[in-house]
């Protein structure tokens, strides 16, 4: 067995593997709702809600494009208005 499939197979037994993924992803957490808070208290922006719901339930990956489109939406109003 190679040395790269030895290891796949080691972290997947041992269970090592979700102990180096754990933290990295709850600082992302931990970042982008800070950043969340932040824009968003800056522009004024309306439903900051959804995007944290979105982060603390699913993960960065549905917060952040959320966030992003929201604030898109909110910057093209101001744009428009």
């Amino acid at each position: 067995m190679s040395g790269q499939a030895s290891c796949l197979h080691l972290n997947s037994r041992d269970g090592c593997s979700h102990l180096i993924k754990f933290p990295f992803l709850r600082v992302c957490e931990i970042a982008l709702i800070s950043l969340i808070v932040y824009e968003g208290q800056r522009l004024t922006m309306q439903m900051l809600w959804l995007p944290l719901v979105g982060t603390l339930t699913v993960g960065v990956s549905l917060g952040l494009p959320l966030f992003l489109l929201l604030r898109e939406l909110h910057l093209e109003a101001e744009v428009t208005a």
